[in-house]
């Protein structure tokens, strides 16, 4: 081999030889044709001189030749320069051509030894490898491989003796933390006589783990974790248990959803509740699995009954801010004699209905019901007909008027509850009086309601009084109805809420026929069943006891020559007491 190799060499190097002697001949051929290149180069530069001398004084042939001068130049220059780079293309060309067959052969016989040679390295790099990776398996065999773990417990390295030490340190050592929503509670392992079940199952671990196959160690790095279970005593699990106050049912707090409340006219959203009321038999069981696996912490939030709904729900938010716009108004009534009363928030909660789960809303059934009865009850509170008035008589004397009359405020409840309606629904506020039918002349306190413009009648006395600006206007005798109980004039507040000239009066109708007619100039009426205040031309005589045995049908009668003047001094819805 060594001899056909020298072979090969001499050749080599003859061929070389012979090659160069062929790059040094194309080397100066070359070298002629650019000496060739540079001589014509000159000789246009000495053509170009001679064009020079003979340009002509006149200005246009001269920019003409000036213009065409550069461009003849740029051309030869051009056809120079590609005359050099075919002679280079071609010389290179032809050098690359000469390589032989023979190099080639060679060349690739080199390379086919190089790669026997590297192929024959890695494989003998490769088994010493695996040899040594087997031996130290093998002999790693009274060992738990490095990073083996018992129940997380690293044991890597250690022999049986070492790892079973180890465990019974830590059970010896071990506690677990029981965490409930609001505490934390420690439980010491020797507490509930915590230890392995059967240390032999170490060895069982370490046998375990030596019957891998090489590979599988080699893939798995030799880490291996190792779970054996952990006992320990129920009873006395269960006696600790039962003193945590967690576990006591008696003390547990069941949880409460996020609902709406009122507050100072508003709905505002209190916040749920979270409570401490737990699964215990869940609970229990999740310890025992801790336990037994060796957890150092176990987490009972899970087992806690949670609220439905939290104080951040969308929907909850959504309804409160509804419910406030719809109790949002303010209506503040201004009553007689200065007194207000306010209709809220805290009224009209009342007005909405309330659902199992404690949630507001409104049914239009119940809130037209309950706006109808505020309404009646604004009534009551408010209106003074027919009820007793305080009085003050010319004597001086505080009487009570009898309940009969219908003067006084008096609410007119059906057009208010269509106003309530309307102003609840555009959710304005709004101060005003409620809707009246009537009203008394002046507050109670000025003359307890009938101010200084009134009507004083005194059955007993048989007289009547005219006040005007809070004096005496005009007195008189007169005749009230007989005392038969039946043809009694009223008593109590009225008002004079109609006058008339030349009024036919009209007695109660017996057999088709009425009682009487009479024709009167003025007329004042009193009550609305027919009782007023009237001139009688037949009488010559007032006041007395006339009215006992021969008084009139109900009527107040007064004297003819008076009676026009009264007319003139009192005003419609003038206040009347008739005591």
């Amino acid at each position: 081999e060594k001899k056909v190799e020298a072979e090969e060499n001499k050749k080599s190097e003859d061929k070389k030889e012979s090659d160069d002697e062929k790059k040094s001949e194309d080397k100066k051929e070359f070298d002629k044709k650019e000496e060739k290149t540079e001589n014509k180069k000159t000789d246009d530069n000495k053509t170009e001189d001679k064009k020079e001398e003979k340009k002509t004084d006149k200005e246009d042939t001269k920019k003409t030749e000036e213009k065409k001068e550069p461009e003849n130049k740029k051309d030869e220059n051009k056809k120079t320069e590609q005359n050099d780079n075919e002679v280079k293309v071609d010389y290179v060309n032809h050098a690359a051509s000469e390589e032989s067959d023979e190099e080639k052969e060679t060349k690739a016989k080199k390379k086919k030894k190089f790669i026997i040679a590297s192929v024959s390295s890695a494989v003998a790099v490769l088994a010493v490898t695996v040899g040594g990776m087997v031996f130290y398996v093998n002999s790693n065999s009274k060992y738990f491989d490095k990073g083996s773990k018992i129940n997380n417990i690293d044991i890597g390295g250690m022999t049986i003796e070492e790892a079973k030490n180890t465990l019974v340190d830590f059970e010896n050592n071990y506690k677990i933390s029981v965490v409930f929503n609001d505490s934390k509670k420690v439980i010491d392992g020797s507490s509930m006589g915590f230890k392995f079940v059967d240390e032999s199952n170490i060895d069982d671990c370490l046998k375990e783990q030596n019957k891998d196959t090489f590979f599988n160690k080699l893939l798995s790095k030799g880490k291996k974790n190792f779970d054996l279970e952990y006992s320990f005593e129920d009873v006395k699990l269960n006696n600790i248990l039962d003193k945590m106050e967690e576990f006591d049912k008696a003390k547990m707090v069941a949880p409460v959803d996020a609902h709406l409340e009122m507050e100072d006219g508003d709905f505002v959203i209190e916040k749920e509740i979270l409570g401490n009321t737990m699964d215990i038999t869940k609970a229990t069981l999740a310890i025992d699995e801790a336990i037994r696996e060796a957890k150092e912490e176990v987490d009972l939030n899970e087992f806690y009954e949670k609220p439905e709904v939290y104080s951040d729900d969308a929907n909850l938010i959504k309804k409160k801010d509804n419910l406030n716009e719809l109790i949002g108004v303010k209506i503040t009534y201004k009553l007689p004699n200065d007194k207000e009363k306010v209709l809220d928030g805290k009224t009209l909660k009342k007005w909405l209905k309330k659902d199992e789960d404690g949630n507001y809303y409104k049914n239009k059934k119940k809130w037209n019901k309950k706006l109808t009865e505020y309404v009646d009850k604004l009534a009551s509170e408010v209106d003074t007909v027919y009820k007793e008035h305080e009085f003050k008589t010319n004597a001086g004397d505080v009487i009570f008027l009898r309940a009969e009359g219908y003067y006084g405020y008096l609410i007119d409840k059906e057009n208010e509850v269509k106003q309530l309606k309307k102003e609840l629904k555009e959710g304005v506020n709004v101060e005003r009086e409620p809707v009246f039918t009537r009203k008394e002349a002046a507050p109670y306190d000025d003359n307890y309601g009938f101010g200084k413009n009134y009507i004083e009648i005194s059955i007993a006395k048989q007289h009547m009084w005219i006040y005007k600006d809070g004096k005496v206007a005009l007195e008189t005798d007169v005749v009230t109805g007989k005392n038969d109980g039946k043809h009694e004039t009223s008593k109590g507040a009225f008002y004079a809420f109609d006058k008339r000239t030349n009024k036919k009066l009209t007695g109660e109708i017996k057999n088709g026929r009425p009682e009487y007619i009479v024709w009167v100039k003025n007329w004042i009426r009193v009550t609305n069943y027919g009782i007023g205040i009237h001139e009688t031309s037949y009488r010559n005589r007032f006041g007395g006891n006339i009215w006992r045995r021969n008084g009139s049908h109900g009527c107040i009668n007064c004297p003819a020559k008076t009676m026009p003047k009264i007319y003139e001094i009192v005003e419609t819805n003038m206040p009347i007491a008739i005591y």
